[in-house]
Parts: C-alpha cells; structure tokens; sequence
C-alpha cells in the first residue's frame, strides 16, 4: 500500500481506528501480540537452564579435590623433608598420605570418566 507520486514512493500510515481492528482481527484468528513479560520470563529461564549447563561443566573441574591433591603433596615432601628419627611414625604418615594421595587421583579420574 504505496502512494506514488512525484517520482517516490512511500508507506501509507494507517489510522488509529483501523490499526485497533487490524489488532483485533488478529486476536480473533489467534495471531496474539507476545506479551514482554512471557517473553522476559522465558529468556530468563533459558538463560539459567544454560548457566545450569556451564556450571555442571565447571562442577567437572574438581576444585577442591585439586586443592587436596595438591595440599597432600606438599604434605608428603614437608615429611620426606624431616629428619628421620621419630620412631617409624614419620614413615607411616609419609605411606598413608601416599595412599591418600592415589585415592583422590583415583576419585578424580573416576569422576571425569562417569
């Protein structure tokens, strides 16, 4: 719907009266103008179900078994550092936290695998 005149060509406006009922002819054929509410609602609820999404992925990375694991290790050279005489128990803690060192390896590897 174009008036042409002098060379150009540009858009009719519509009157206020028929913009209602156009809105209204297509409310009543189901065609319904999106309320900005549902659609913020929606957007939002996309927007956590994909932050769910990233934040299992980051759930992955182990944070705190890491930091054990690392802490464990530490612990295990301060006692391979310290002098020799304590009566077996210095050689007992450096056996147990070897073993506590595989079994968060082992809880690491398992978890990334499942």
């Amino acid at each position: 719907m174009t008036d042409v005149g002098a060379g150009t060509a540009r858009p009719r406006r519509r009157s206020p009266i028929a913009t209602l009922a156009l809105a209204q002819d297509l409310e009543m054929i189901g065609v319904m103008r999106i309320n900005p509410w549902k659609f913020t609602t929606i957007a939002l609820l996309l927007g956590l179900a994909a932050s769910q999404l990233t934040h299992t992925a980051e759930a992955e990375r182990q944070p705190h078994m890491r930091v054990a694991l690392a802490t464990l290790k530490k612990a295990k050279n301060q006692l391979q550092a310290a002098t020799p005489d304590k009566g077996g128990h210095r050689v007992k803690a450096i056996e147990l936290v070897t073993s506590a060192i595989a079994e968060v390896e082992a809880g690491i590897k398992f978890d990334n695998q499942h």
